[in-house]
């Protein structure tokens, strides 16, 4: 397969040319009511490597759509785009305490879904362009399920095979996206090769994403079974981004997104990275997941536990 190769990146990446072959770069440019700090600076940069620049937005729970989504337009105003906007849904690296998000396991799948359209229909409406949809299979069939009307964005998804790749590994056609996607347009295959986060786009999708009028595609049907293999690199490849984060909680670099502080949680997120795997396990066996939820939370009051 011919392969269109791009970046991404957000203030933890220093400014500078581009791995040799980058087509593309992609930007954070907002977290909630935050704008990233280096989003001017990565922007020339790619300007001057002359690649197609593409922006993101961490989407915030504890932030309401319309204040994401005046954010992150608000923030790329004035600047040139090529690739349409993307949301980056992945809040939450531990399901049960909250990770950065305290309210993000109070909601339903229905909530949260309708969150994100809301986003998405801001940002279309705001830039003109379809938005694209970052997210992982793990995280996407914890937190809003099977739900078609999301069929019509192109899919960004995060699975890595090999974590400290350079190259783009094989594997992308018989990759699965979750439901309702019937394909991937962007894959993000790794978030540490040679410290940026690597994408490829299958080369004759590239010019319909330049332009954001990728036809539809008919949304798919998945029925509840037992734990597939790609369930289980779903689960592996979310594991591999929490080590990340949780390496660079170690090295004492990981600064609070919406305060600016040092980030002291490290035991807190590994205790509820850990539930959070094993919830996402029950859940692909068909076990209460819910109740699950409800039980851990019964146990750490017992134990004094208090989230942050």
């Amino acid at each position: 397969m011919n392969w269109v190769e791009g970046i991404d990146v957000s203030r933890w990446q220093t400014p500078g040319p581009p791995p040799a072959g980058t087509r593309f770069g992609i930007i954070k440019a907002s977290q909630g009511g935050s704008r990233d700090s280096k989003l001017a600076t990565h922007h020339a940069a790619f300007t001057r490597a002359g690649l197609d620049r593409g922006a993101y937005c961490y989407y915030d729970f504890d932030s309401s759509p319309e204040r994401n989504a005046e954010t992150f337009l608000a923030a790329t105003a004035g600047l040139p785009w090529d690739l349409p906007h993307a949301l980056d849904a992945e809040d939450t690296p531990d399901v049960l305490t909250g990770g950065p998000s305290k309210r993000l396991p109070t909601l339903g799948q229905q909530a949260v879904a309708a969150e994100l359209l809301r986003f998405l229909d801001l940002v279309e409406a705001g830039t003109g362009r379809t938005p694209i949809v970052y997210t992982g299979s793990f995280w996407w069939r914890a937190n809003v399920g099977f739900d078609e009307r999301f069929a019509r964005y192109p899919l960004w998804l995060a699975r890595y095979p090999n974590r400290n790749a350079t190259t783009p590994p094989s594997g992308f056609g018989s990759t699965k996206p979750p439901a309702p996607w019937a394909e991937i347009t962007i894959w993000q295959y790794t978030d540490s090769g040679g410290r940026l986060d690597r994408n490829v786009v299958p080369a004759h999708l590239y010019a319909s994403l330049l332009t954001g009028s990728k036809p539809a595609k008919p949304p798919t049907t998945t029925t509840p079974g037992d734990l597939t293999m790609a369930d289980a690199q779903d689960i592996l490849d979310h594991l591999a981004k929490q080590d990340s984060r949780l390496e660079r909680i170690e090295k004492g670099i990981l600064i609070d997104e919406q305060t600016d502080q040092r980030a002291d949680r490290d035991e807190r997120d590994r205790d509820g990275s850990t539930r959070g795997y094993l919830f996402a396990l029950a859940e692909a066996l068909g076990h209460p997941v819910d109740q699950l939820r409800a039980r851990a939370m019964e146990l750490d009051k017992a134990d004094g536990f208090k989230q942050a």
